[in-house]
């Protein structure tokens, strides 16, 4: 992996050890509280706007872009994040097996989904 400049931080050296997954869009590695996602086709990236537009958002339930990435000739190529971890895909909420398993009752079920309807009212204004 080729070393990259993360904005605002300086160089960084990620290596396999760091790699998380790939797909259609690019790759994901992680280091201490950080996410790096590296786009195979940087033309494909969220414009910089957005990720200006992304960065006034207050609630902490919302993960966002942070700082750019660039390669070594200085094409923007990606973003960071912070890692999130330990969490479990919102889906699996709506399901009873999963709510059976870890006790969770619908109580906490409508908090959930009434918190979701607060942080999509803050994205939206």
């Amino acid at each position: 992996m080729p070393k990259i400049t993360v904005q605002g931080i300086g160089d960084v050296n990620l290596t396999d050890k760091d790699f998380i997954t790939s797909g259609g869009e690019g790759m994901i590695y992680g280091r201490g509280d950080t996410i790096y996602k590296l786009y195979i086709e940087p033309k494909n990236m969220i414009p910089s706007g957005k990720i200006k537009e992304l960065s006034i958002l207050t609630d902490p339930s919302i993960l966002k872009p942070k700082n750019l990435i660039s390669d070594k000739t200085g094409n923007v190529i990606g973003f960071t994040m912070d890692w999130v971890k330990n969490n479990v895909p919102t889906v699996k909420l709506f399901t009873n097996d999963f709510r059976n398993r870890f006790s969770i009752d619908l109580e906490q079920t409508k908090k959930f989904i009434l918190n979701s309807y607060k942080v999509l009212q803050h994205l939206h204004d």
